[in-house]
């Protein structure tokens, strides 16, 4: 070997040597295991806090738009969530733009029914305003634990647009809080469920997102 050739390798080895150790990406359902199972955690705890199941499966087999809004809210936040994970794989933007387009049509259809159900007079029941608040702050705290879970998967990835990251991972994450409300609070009324459920995912991402996004952006740099 001459000298330049021992030259480049010095150069090589001094690349290599500044260089952050890879870190191993979780395959995307692990990942959304991952953030189901913390969702999973504090949905059990709210479920045995309101409500046994049977109470669940009456309302699903007795109220048709009750139903229609838990589907929503399930595959909003469900294609949420796959999207804020997909959003930091490089090669994976058609899944990403699939799944951002997904989480609006779900979190969207669930809260169109909702002002639906309280322009027309469905469910009329009106609740105090600090049980609607009671189950926003519930709402919003469900959706916490499964949204530091996005974030730390975000981080071990590759963040391209920020802003994008932070807006899905938001809506499936806080998606996830609002279907939880939603499928054990005992509080009658279309009211309390637009003020005190379905408003979640909504605040939230009026709020947070700018300030995950920046969040975001100096993990990147």
């Amino acid at each position: 070997m001459d000298a330049g050739d021992r030259t480049t390798t010095g150069l090589v080895d001094d690349l290599v040597r500044d260089l952050a150790p890879a870190r191993r990406f979780p395959s995307l359902i692990t990942a959304l295991a991952l953030v189901l199972g913390a969702w999973a955690v504090g949905a059990g705890l709210s479920a045995m806090l309101h409500g046994p199941p049977a109470v669940l499966l009456q309302r699903l087999t007795s109220d048709p738009l009750f139903g229609l809004v838990i589907a929503g809210l399930g595959f909003g936040a469900l294609a949420g969530c796959a999207g804020a994970i997909s959003s930091v794989l490089p090669g994976r933007e058609d899944t990403t733009r699939r799944a951002g387009r997904a989480s609006v049509l779900g979190l969207g259809l669930a809260i169109v029914i909702g002002i639906a159900a309280n322009l027309s007079g469905v469910d009329p029941i009106t609740t105090p305003l600090s049980k609607d608040a009671a189950c926003f702050v519930s709402g919003a705290g469900l959706g916490f634990a499964p949204l530091v879970v996005i974030i730390v998967l975000e981080r071990r990835g590759f963040i391209q647009k920020p802003a994008h990251s932070a807006l899905i991972a938001l809506a499936g994450a806080f998606g996830l809080g609002a279907l939880a409300v939603q499928l054990f609070c005992q509080q009658p009324g279309a009211r309390h469920a637009l003020l005190g459920h379905l408003s979640v995912p909504v605040v939230l991402i009026v709020l947070a997102t700018v300030p995950l996004a920046r969040l975001l952006s100096r993990v990147r740099s």
